[in-house]
């Protein structure tokens, strides 16, 4: 099932399947200012801890390795969040690294 939304209260942030219904919560200790919520999309919840973004599927499972923060990867996160409802996540990801790339070139 896909991810509908997620929202952060405290240091606990909530995921939400498209149906409304909570599928988990996941931790984001508030040690920096930064730290928490920074985008979701269909597949994918993005959290800042420090100073490596992770993600985290609906079920609340690490996806991957985490990535370092940097302007760029916040950008590119919060690109794909906004256009994770207009088309489907492999090409909002495609898309936003052409962006990226050609902006940074």
């Amino acid at each position: 099932m896909a991810i509908g939304h997620a929202v952060q209260k405290g240091t606990l942030i909530y995921i939400y399947n498209v149906d409304g219904r909570q599928t988990t919560s996941v931790s984001a200790p508030g040690r920096w200012p930064s730290d928490g919520l920074k985008g979701f999309t269909p597949n994918a919840v993005h959290i800042q801890k420090g100073t490596l973004i992770y993600a985290y599927d609906e079920c609340g499972h690490q996806l991957g390795t985490p990535i370092p923060v940097s302007s760029g990867n916040i950008g590119y996160i919060q690109a794909a969040r906004q256009a994770a409802s207009k088309t489907p996540t492999k090409q909002v990801m495609k898309h936003t690294r052409v962006t990226l790339e050609a902006l940074s070139a």
